[in-house]
């Protein structure tokens, strides 16, 4: 999986069962092209603060302030003035107008984006 996404330039699509590591497999591509974080990852509800955990036990020196996880719709503050290297979206937020959506159709510099 992740030596298929390096020599394919990162732009891969992970398919597999449940439980067998897509989720580990996918911070270790983001890894592998750290020069183009900011990483956006969009989730389901209930895997948001999985995925912030689980960034931050795989990724050396990646701590608390290195993941955003977006609480709510009008939750600009981490996107505009935080200096995390990874944001995470529900599909919630993203589904309806809001200034979180907005700006990041607008105005976001992500090098990355994960879709889990």
């Amino acid at each position: 999986g992740v030596a298929f996404a390096v020599r394919h330039g990162g732009r891969i699509l992970l398919g597999d069962d449940m439980g067998l590591g897509k989720t580990i497999q996918a911070i270790a591509i983001c890894c592998a092209f750290r020069q183009d974080w900011p990483v956006l990852i969009v989730v389901p509800n209930s895997v948001r603060f999985v995925w912030a955990d689980e960034l931050e036990r795989w990724i050396p020196g990646m701590g608390p302030k290195g993941v955003n996880v977006i609480q709510s719709s009008q939750d600009l503050l981490g996107l505009t003035v935080g200096t995390a290297s990874f944001h995470i979206a529900t599909y919630g937020i993203l589904a309806r107008a809001s200034p979180v959506r907005d700006f990041l159709r607008e105005k976001s510099d992500f090098g990355m984006v994960i879709v889990d």
